[in-house]
């Protein structure tokens, strides 16, 4: 029986056009989400929603937000509340100063 030759750049390029654009969108987390992506343990996921209420205060300067939030993400991610409810944080773009 004789083999089909497949076209290998042709599914390469098939394959590329079906995968979806990455998200230009940023991920966001709710405050409940975000702690408990930052515990280690269920006790430290209500201490960090607690934290997360302060830290994401108006009195906080951004870098410090940023700073505290990336020490703490498991992947070192940095997170800005999106409202004064800091109900809703979002993941920012790393910067490097």
């Amino acid at each position: 029986m004789a083999s089909i030759p497949q076209d290998k750049p042709a599914v390469e390029q098939l394959t590329e056009a079906v995968e979806p654009a990455p998200s230009t969108e940023p991920l966001t987390l709710d405050r409940a989400a975000l702690a408990q992506r930052m515990a280690k343990t269920p006790g430290e996921a209500k201490t960090f929603a607690a934290t997360l209420t302060s830290v994401g205060g108006a009195k906080n300067k951004a870098s410090n937000i940023l700073d505290w939030t990336s020490k703490h993400d498991p992947e070192g991610m940095s997170w800005m509340p999106t409202d004064e409810t800091r109900q809703t944080w979002a993941c920012q773009p790393s910067v490097t100063v």
